[in-house]
């Protein structure tokens, strides 16, 4: 239960991330900072130290990276085969899983998973205003 507990944990910061990651994104769009967006989001919207932390690294990368898109795509793979033994479907851990392998297509295996994950939501992005 342990590890169903830290899969399905790491599961929902992942998620949380990569939304967070697109919603930058929209905002650059729109014109507002990103900065900006998460400061308004995170005290008029809500109030989370997840969101404020991992915002903040995604927004100022850190040398050295905590957990990387590599562990995340290890992680994301795990949880989603202990779904199938339990004949359960998750799409949207389908969908991140896509997102990490693209990222380590692209060279991003090694980066921190909320700098790499920011990073793909900039180049989808940018791929799908073109």
């Amino acid at each position: 239960m342990a590890h169903a507990l830290k899969l399905g944990g790491n599961f929902l910061i992942s998620a949380m991330i990569h939304s967070l990651g697109e919603a930058f994104v929209y905002a650059e769009g729109q014109g507002i900072a990103a900065e900006t967006f998460l400061e308004t989001v995170n005290s008029a919207l809500f109030q989370s130290p997840f969101y404020a932390a991992y915002g903040k690294v995604m927004l100022h990368p850190p040398e050295q990276p905590g957990a990387t898109i590599e562990l995340g795509a290890k992680d994301m793979r795990l949880l989603r085969e202990a779904a199938a033994g339990r004949k359960t479907s998750l799409s949207l851990a389908d969908h991140l899983a896509g997102v990490f392998a693209e990222a380590a297509d692209v060279g991003l295996a090694g980066e921190d998973w909320a700098v790499g994950q920011y990073r793909m939501a900039q180049r989808r992005g940018v791929l799908e205003r073109a």
